[in-house]
């Protein structure tokens, strides 16, 4: 009995030691550069970090932000979550449409060709208390996601003199500590990013979604009077 105790004890002891050892902080960080490449990938730059990131969302991403609908979106909501221990990440865009003046046609395309769904009412209130979005607008919401890697390039400097965003998002960047987890597809070791396998243009941000991406500016000045976008 007493060397099953001794057991348990150091057996909670171990596990204790593991749970504590993971930790985590969370930022906010704007989104410099945001530009898909030939290849089917996505390079996301923020002022601290440089993401590639893969799978099949990209595409689908890319799809929607080529159509006419990118008009409708009323907010976006970027989230990148990397474990430190090796630089995987996985990456998440949330959009929002507002679908009041679309048809039941254009409706119908967005739920099933671009994979959106109606917002919840409960999301529609957190909606309107984080950003002001009135409750009683007609909200469809849809989850891009993807993985990858966080990692330095070497012309990071170049590729940003020539694709910056004009205006940045913001995004929340989650950083977990003391985790290990294989990422043996990718190399640790400085990259750079042929400016060959990015798309001739850069991803086109139309300007009415652009000023819906970040918050309302409620300051003194100009923004204080004015508000660009146009379905705020």
């Amino acid at each position: 009995m007493k060397k099953l105790f001794t057991f348990i004890f150091l057996l909670s002891t171990i596990v204790l030691a593991a749970c504590s050892s993971r930790s985590s902080s969370t930022t906010q960080e704007p989104i410099e550069m945001f530009m898909f490449s030939q290849d089917g990938g996505l390079f996301v730059f923020t002022n601290k970090e440089s993401f590639e990131l893969r799978g099949p969302a990209i595409s689908d991403l890319s799809k929607f932000l080529n159509s006419s609908y990118t008009k409708t979106v009323e907010k976006v909501e970027p989230v990148f979550l990397i474990d430190q221990e090796d630089k995987q990440v996985i990456a998440t865009l949330r959009l929002y449409a507002r679908v009041d003046n679309l048809t039941e046609k254009q409706r119908s395309e967005l739920l099933k060709t671009f994979m959106f769904q109606q917002t919840t009412e409960v999301l529609k209130n957190k909606l309107q208390q984080r950003y002001g979005i009135s409750a009683q607008f007609d909200i469809y919401d849809v989850i891009y996601e993807a993985r990858g890697v966080s990692r330095q390039y070497e012309n990071r400097d170049e590729l940003l003199a020539k694709y910056k965003l004009a205006k940045p998002i913001m995004a929340t960047v989650d950083r977990y500590y003391g985790s290990k987890v294989n990422t043996s597809s990718y190399s640790d070791d400085d990259k750079t990013i042929n400016p060959l396998t990015i798309l001739t243009a850069p991803l086109w941000f139309p300007v009415a979604m652009l000023t819906c991406l970040g918050d309302k500016d409620s300051s003194t000045g100009f923004g204080a009077f004015f508000d660009p976008c146009p379905f705020r």
